[in-house]
């Protein structure tokens, strides 16, 4: 063969390697990003939650003044329970009379498909 021919051979050869290497590095970033997955759905809530008390600050003030309160007396964990049955009670509520839920008066994604949002 021809000088040429070897040369664009040779080509063809690198050029089947790199698309190989390059098929190894999307598989090993793909990995990378499922394992990240569940971390970055924990940060998301988070932000949520921060970006839900920054957005009631009397309700998050009463919230520490009652865990402040619960603290010194007996029955706290009683007295935790109804708390987060109360605030259950007013989840449930709010979707079903339109109240916005946060700031931004996003779609609440705790109930999907259910509420007035989504006439």
């Amino acid at each position: 063969m021809n000088r040429s021919g070897d040369s664009q051979i040779e080509i063809a050869r690198r050029r089947e390697r790199l698309i190989a290497r390059a098929g190894a590095h999307r598989a090993a970033i793909a990995g990378t990003f499922y394992e990240l997955h569940e971390p970055a759905a924990i940060a998301d809530h988070a932000l949520r939650v921060v970006r839900f008390l920054r957005a009631h600050p009397l309700l998050t003030a009463a919230g520490v003044a009652v865990a402040v309160v619960a603290l010194r007396r007996p029955g706290v964990l009683s007295l935790a329970g109804r708390a987060l049955a109360i605030w259950r009670l007013w989840r449930t509520v709010s979707v079903y009379l339109n109240i916005p839920v946060g700031a931004g008066h996003e779609k609440p994604t705790h109930l999907p498909g259910v509420g007035l949002w989504d006439r």
